[in-house]
Formats: structure tokens, sequence, C-alpha cells
């Protein structure tokens, strides 16, 4: 059974224009939207419980039509403690890898900075990886990721990258790159980009990269370094965003203009894009583009794109309520809509 919830919605640049508006799933969070070999959309959401909570689950959602209708979640992983902010690509040979963290802070199912910090303070490795070879029905069980040194494994983020062809690049939150050779059976030759935290990454025919990266203590805004040699070293770093405007998504469209895409949390709540016409070396801050602006609340972001076969580009991202569709809560949707669209 698939289910199709569409809802009228705009976007602005100087004028609204009107998109439409999909729920792929209520209490989820965390999106990672992969475009599939088979042409299917798969978004990767952390579910079962809120923002924090023990119950945390990893679940992948399923559209057959680019993003009209969604299936039932599959659950990926739900072990726990917190299985959650999950890292996702499909690779080449067509394995889909799921990299994620445990959550180990909860005291009679009540989140505890205290042990939190506990556990961080123990230095112990935790990212784990479970992989699909039939397009995400089915998973294997979740291995931890034991080649990673502890003070490097501490969590990844948003998609992962082949690059070059046959190399996966795991991004970590830790400011590292981590790579594996055989389709994530193993992990190794580590490098350090200038930053550490939740880190979008773009490799560019060119051969240039660029990594967008979150930066707390300059506002929670983004900032972004380049590399010229495939993310062996990086360059100066420079901010992009302002205040409470993270964390990031990068997709190269067809045309060659780069889309930028992050959680605006401050008013008013949504999310937010730019475009670059030259391969990130400057952005279009004069025409940014509010995708969503009609969440209650800063619990909002974590957007992902992907762009069709026929130009169509698909944003998800997770979001409390909005004024324009109460009943949804704590959920995730998907914007539809053309490169024109957003466009001055």
């Amino acid at each position: 059974m698939n289910y199709k919830w569409e809802i009228e919605s705009e976007i602005h640049i100087y004028e609204k224009r009107s998109v439409k508006r999909y729920l792929i799933a209520p209490m989820t969070m965390f999106p990672v939207l992969l475009k599939l070999q088979n042409g299917d959309l798969l978004a990767i959401v952390r579910g079962g419980d809120y923002h924090m909570g023990e119950r945390g689950r990893l679940d992948c959602i399923r559209s057959q039509d680019g993003g009209l209708h969604w299936g039932q979640p599959l659950t990926i992983v739900s072990e726990g403690p917190d299985d959650r902010n999950p890292s996702a690509i499909q690779c080449s040979n067509g394995t889909i890898l799921v990299a994620f963290h445990k959550l180990d802070a909860y005291i009679n199912g009540v989140y505890s900075r205290n042990k939190a910090e506990k556990k961080y303070q123990e230095n112990k490795p935790n990212v784990w990886i479970t992989c699909s070879q039939d397009n995400g029905y089915s998973w294997s069980e979740a291995k931890l990721i034991e080649e990673l040194p502890p003070e490097i494994g501490t969590g990844v983020y948003g998609k992962s990258i082949e690059y070059p062809p046959g190399t996966i690049c795991l991004n970590l939150r830790s400011g590292y790159i981590a790579r594996s050779t055989d389709f994530g059976k193993t992990w190794g030759d580590f490098t350090k980009r200038p930053l550490s935290n939740e880190t979008a990454y773009l490799y560019l025919p060119s051969g240039r990269a660029i990594a967008m990266i979150r930066r707390n203590e300059k506002g929670f805004s983004l900032w972004q370094t380049d590399s010229v040699d495939g993310g062996r070293t990086w360059g100066k770093v420079r901010q992009i965003t302002g205040y409470m405007e993270h964390p990031a998504d990068l997709l190269l469209l067809q045309s060659g203009k780069i889309l930028l895409t992050y959680g605006r949390r401050h008013p008013p709540f949504g999310i937010e894009a730019m475009l670059s016409y030259d391969e990130g070396k400057t952005w279009d801050i004069k025409h940014k583009i509010m995708l969503v602006g009609d969440a209650e609340n800063g619990e909002v972001g974590y957007p992902s794109s992907v762009q069709l076969d026929d130009g169509t580009i698909c944003t998800a991202y997770y979001s409390y309520q909005g004024q324009g569709y109460k009943g949804w809560g704590l959920h995730t949707a998907l914007l539809r809509y053309q490169e024109a669209d957003i466009l001055p």
C-alpha cells in the first residue's frame, strides 16, 4: 500500500511561486534522500521517538513515482539505545550503506547530559553500519566499524560520497573522512578537514571538492572549505550563512549549478536555499530561496535533495507542525520543484 498526502505549498524569492509538498511519514526526522539505480526514491529517516528519545530507530521509506506516493516505513535497525543520525549512499555496485551511531545517554527514559558526557569521555568507537543488496528491501545485521580510532569514530552525517569510483568516503562528524575500497566491508585511509561537526560534501567533475560545515561556536552558521586533491587537504574556511542557518546539503544540478539547502532555525522557521553558478566559488546571497517558511519552531531542518532524470528537484526535510497543515506534527516531508522555480 502506497500513500499520497499532497498539499499546495509556496516558495519565495521575490514573489510566491506554487509548488507541491508531500508527506513522507509522521514522527520521523533527519532524512537522507537517495535516488536509487532502479529509479526509486528511498528516504532513510530516524523514527520511533522525538528528537531526544531512547526508542529512536532507523527506517527506510520508498517512493516508486518520484515522491508522489510513499509506502510503509521499513525498519532498518532498532536494537537501540537511540539509533540515530544516519549517513547513506548507494554505491556503484548497487550496495546501499547506512551508517549511524547509538546514543546511550538515557536514565529511566530521560536524556541525561551527564551520562552523555561520561560516554563521550570513555572514548570508544560509536559508528555502526548496515547494508542492503536488494535496493533497501532487506538489511544486514548492523556492525560496529571497529577500524575507526576512538577519537574519530563519534558519529556520521548526511550523504556519503563515492570518489573516486570504487572508493566510498564516509562522512564523520569528527571532521574526518574514512575510506573503503571494498564497498563498506573495511575502512581506513583517514584524512581530516579543518573543522568538525555536521558537514555536507560535494565532489565536482572538475576535481574540486566542497565541504559545508556547521559551526556552532560561530552562531550556528555554515562555513565552507574547498579541496583540489580529492579531499586529502583543505583550504581556508569562510562563512556562507548567518545565525542559526544549518546544517547543509549540496546537490550538483544537471545545469551545472550547485544547490545549497539548509535549515532556517530563526523566524520564519523553515528550509532555505542558495545557488552557486561557479562551482561554489561564490553564492547568490542576494536571491536566497525560502523553500519552507511555515514551521512552528526551530525543530526543523536536515534537508536532503536529489534531482530526477526529468529535471525535477526533490528536497526532503523534517519539521514540526506548520501553519498550513496542522495534524502532521513531527514529520518528514518532500518538496517537488523545477530549477526554473528557484531562479531569480
